[in-house]
């Protein structure tokens, strides 16, 4: 079940974005990940708009909407390859159709899970804190 995101989602959601990210950028030192989670509690959750994704009455995955701009999606790698994703993508297309994202280059299993979804790559740009190379896609 997709709903809005409530306050006392937080430790879940800081949970599952923390288990999806060094899952799936070991390309990037877990230090940068374990020096994000503040930056996710107050500054990035406070300004998006977050559906999550509840299982069983856990939350396991979520999605971040900065007007229609995916700032995050993230499952609990335990979840992935379930079909959670999939549905938050159709969420937020029906909520707000145009949509951006940006991923990193070296992330090709979430590169090939975007483009299955529709996206396509637009351009590459630096992400300056990990040094890593990221792309924005788009799904028109």
């Amino acid at each position: 079940m997709i709903r809005p995101y409530e306050s006392g989602d937080t430790e879940a959601i800081i949970d599952v974005w923390y288990q999806a990210s060094i899952r799936a950028h070991d390309f990037v030192p877990a230090e940068f990940w374990e020096a994000e989670v503040e930056n996710i509690r107050n500054t990035y959750l406070p300004l998006a708009q977050t559906w999550v994704y509840e299982s069983d009455g856990k939350v396991v995955g979520f999605i971040s909407l900065l007007d229609d701009h995916i700032g995050g999606l993230f499952v609990h790698p335990e979840q992935q390859g379930k079909g959670v994703g999939t549905e938050l993508i159709q969420f937020a297309r029906e909520l707000r159709g145009w949509l951006s994202l940006l991923v990193f280059k070296e992330n090709a299993r979430s590169r090939a899970f975007y483009e299955k979804c529709g996206f396509s790559a637009k351009e590459e740009s630096l992400h300056e804190p990990t040094g890593c190379v990221q792309v924005r896609m788009e799904l028109p």
